[in-house]
Protein backbone atom coordinates (compact mmCIF):
# COMPACT_ATOMS: atom_id res chain seq x y z
CA UNK A 1 0.00 0.00 0.00
CA UNK A 2 1.58 3.27 -1.03
CA UNK A 3 1.24 6.72 0.51
CA UNK A 4 -1.54 7.85 -1.85
CA UNK A 5 -3.70 4.81 -0.99
CA UNK A 6 -3.14 5.38 2.74
CA UNK A 7 -4.17 9.03 2.47
CA UNK A 8 -7.23 8.05 0.44
CA UNK A 9 -8.22 5.41 3.01
CA UNK A 10 -7.73 7.88 5.87
CA UNK A 11 -9.86 10.51 4.10
CA UNK A 12 -12.60 7.96 3.46
CA UNK A 13 -12.62 6.89 7.12
CA UNK A 14 -12.67 10.54 8.27
CA UNK A 15 -15.57 11.32 5.95
CA UNK A 16 -17.51 8.29 7.20
CA UNK A 17 -16.91 9.29 10.83
CA UNK A 18 -18.00 12.89 10.17
CA UNK A 19 -21.15 11.68 8.41
CA UNK A 20 -22.01 9.35 11.27
CA UNK A 21 -21.49 12.09 13.86
CA UNK A 22 -23.62 14.57 11.94
CA UNK A 23 -26.39 11.95 11.62
CA UNK A 24 -26.32 11.29 15.38
CA UNK A 25 -26.41 15.04 16.09
CA UNK A 26 -29.40 15.49 13.78
CA UNK A 27 -31.24 12.61 15.47
CA UNK A 28 -30.63 14.09 18.92
CA UNK A 29 -31.76 17.53 17.76
CA UNK A 30 -34.91 16.03 16.24
CA UNK A 31 -35.64 14.14 19.47
CA UNK A 32 -35.22 17.31 21.57
CA UNK A 33 -37.47 19.24 19.18
CA UNK A 34 -40.07 16.45 19.34
CA UNK A 35 -39.95 16.50 23.17
CA UNK A 36 -40.46 20.27 23.26
CA UNK A 37 -43.27 20.15 20.70
CA UNK A 38 -45.05 17.29 22.49
CA UNK A 39 -44.84 19.15 25.79
CA UNK A 40 -43.21 16.17 27.47
CA UNK A 41 -40.67 17.26 30.07
CA UNK A 42 -37.11 16.27 29.26
CA UNK A 43 -35.92 16.32 32.87
CA UNK A 44 -33.19 14.39 34.59
CA UNK A 45 -34.51 12.35 37.53
CA UNK A 46 -31.66 13.65 39.65
CA UNK A 47 -32.85 17.26 39.59
CA UNK A 48 -36.23 16.63 41.22
CA UNK A 49 -37.76 19.26 38.98
CA UNK A 50 -40.83 21.19 40.04
CA UNK A 51 -42.63 19.40 37.21
CA UNK A 52 -42.82 16.37 39.48
CA UNK A 53 -45.74 16.17 41.86
CA UNK A 54 -45.05 16.88 45.49
CA UNK A 55 -46.01 13.34 46.46
CA UNK A 56 -43.37 11.80 44.18
CA UNK A 57 -40.71 14.20 45.45
CA UNK A 58 -41.74 13.48 49.05
CA UNK A 59 -41.58 9.70 48.54
CA UNK A 60 -38.23 9.87 46.73
CA UNK A 61 -36.50 12.06 49.30
CA UNK A 62 -38.07 10.29 52.28
CA UNK A 63 -37.05 6.86 51.01
CA UNK A 64 -33.48 8.12 50.40
CA UNK A 65 -33.31 9.56 53.91
CA UNK A 66 -34.76 6.49 55.62
CA UNK A 67 -32.72 3.92 53.71
CA UNK A 68 -29.51 5.94 54.14
CA UNK A 69 -30.08 6.53 57.83
CA UNK A 70 -31.02 2.93 58.65
CA UNK A 71 -28.10 1.50 56.66
CA UNK A 72 -25.57 3.82 58.27
CA UNK A 73 -26.93 3.20 61.78
CA UNK A 74 -26.67 -0.56 61.17
CA UNK A 75 -23.09 -0.19 59.97
CA UNK A 76 -22.00 1.95 62.92
CA UNK A 77 -23.74 -0.28 65.46
CA UNK A 78 -22.24 -3.45 63.95
CA UNK A 79 -18.75 -2.01 64.26
CA UNK A 80 -19.38 -0.89 67.84
CA UNK A 81 -21.00 -4.15 69.04
CA UNK A 82 -18.96 -6.90 67.37
CA UNK A 83 -15.53 -7.41 68.92
CA UNK A 84 -13.89 -8.85 65.82
CA UNK A 85 -14.91 -5.72 63.82
CA UNK A 86 -13.16 -3.31 66.19
CA UNK A 87 -10.15 -2.53 63.99
CA UNK A 88 -8.63 0.68 62.68
CA UNK A 89 -9.94 0.18 59.14
CA UNK A 90 -13.46 -0.45 60.38
CA UNK A 91 -13.31 2.62 62.62
CA UNK A 92 -12.53 4.63 59.51
CA UNK A 93 -15.52 3.06 57.77
CA UNK A 94 -17.66 4.04 60.75
CA UNK A 95 -16.39 7.60 60.29
CA UNK A 96 -17.62 7.60 56.67
CA UNK A 97 -20.94 6.11 57.80
CA UNK A 98 -21.30 8.88 60.39
CA UNK A 99 -20.71 11.56 57.74
CA UNK A 100 -23.30 9.88 55.50
CA UNK A 101 -25.69 9.67 58.45
CA UNK A 102 -25.45 13.43 58.92
CA UNK A 103 -26.35 13.94 55.26
CA UNK A 104 -29.22 11.45 55.24
CA UNK A 105 -30.44 12.48 58.69
CA UNK A 106 -30.16 16.28 58.51
CA UNK A 107 -29.63 17.63 55.01
CA UNK A 108 -32.10 15.50 53.05
CA UNK A 109 -35.00 15.94 55.53
CA UNK A 110 -34.37 19.69 55.70
CA UNK A 111 -34.36 19.91 51.91
CA UNK A 112 -37.53 17.83 51.79
CA UNK A 113 -39.33 20.16 54.18
CA UNK A 114 -38.26 23.25 52.27
CA UNK A 115 -39.21 21.78 48.88
CA UNK A 116 -42.61 20.65 50.12
CA UNK A 117 -43.23 24.04 51.74
CA UNK A 118 -42.83 25.57 48.29
CA UNK A 119 -39.53 27.29 49.06
CA UNK A 120 -37.42 25.27 46.62
CA UNK A 121 -36.42 28.37 44.66
CA UNK A 122 -35.87 30.80 47.54
CA UNK A 123 -34.30 29.04 50.49
CA UNK A 124 -33.93 31.01 53.70
CA UNK A 125 -30.36 32.32 53.87
CA UNK A 126 -29.50 30.63 57.19
CA UNK A 127 -30.85 27.27 56.08
CA UNK A 128 -28.96 27.42 52.79
CA UNK A 129 -25.71 28.23 54.61
CA UNK A 130 -26.33 25.42 57.12
CA UNK A 131 -26.99 22.83 54.42
CA UNK A 132 -24.05 23.91 52.28
CA UNK A 133 -21.65 23.94 55.22
CA UNK A 134 -22.76 20.53 56.47
CA UNK A 135 -22.60 19.02 52.98
CA UNK A 136 -19.11 20.42 52.36
CA UNK A 137 -17.90 19.28 55.78
CA UNK A 138 -19.25 15.75 55.33
CA UNK A 139 -17.83 15.56 51.81
CA UNK A 140 -14.37 16.57 53.03
CA UNK A 141 -14.55 14.15 55.97
CA UNK A 142 -15.47 11.36 53.57
CA UNK A 143 -12.62 12.19 51.19
CA UNK A 144 -10.03 12.45 53.96
CA UNK A 145 -11.27 9.23 55.55
CA UNK A 146 -11.08 7.36 52.25
CA UNK A 147 -7.51 8.65 51.91
CA UNK A 148 -6.74 7.42 55.43
CA UNK A 149 -8.24 4.02 54.58
CA UNK A 150 -5.99 3.83 51.52
CA UNK A 151 -2.88 4.68 53.59
CA UNK A 152 -3.89 2.20 56.28
CA UNK A 153 -4.38 -0.56 53.70
CA UNK A 154 -1.04 0.25 52.08
CA UNK A 155 0.80 0.13 55.40
CA UNK A 156 -0.99 -3.06 56.45
CA UNK A 157 -0.18 -4.84 53.17
CA UNK A 158 3.32 -3.55 52.43
CA UNK A 159 4.75 -3.36 55.95
CA UNK A 160 2.91 -5.98 58.00
CA UNK A 161 3.53 -6.09 61.71
CA UNK A 162 4.99 -9.41 62.82
CA UNK A 163 2.89 -10.88 65.57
Amino acid sequence: MNVTERISTTLTMTTATTTALSTITEMLTLQETKDVMDGSPNVSPVTLSSEWSRVIRLLTLTSLAVIGSVGNVFMISAIMVEDHLKKIGNALLANVALADLLISGLVIPTSTILILAGMDEDYPQGMCSFEWTLEALCFLVTLLTIGAIAVENYLRLCWPVDR
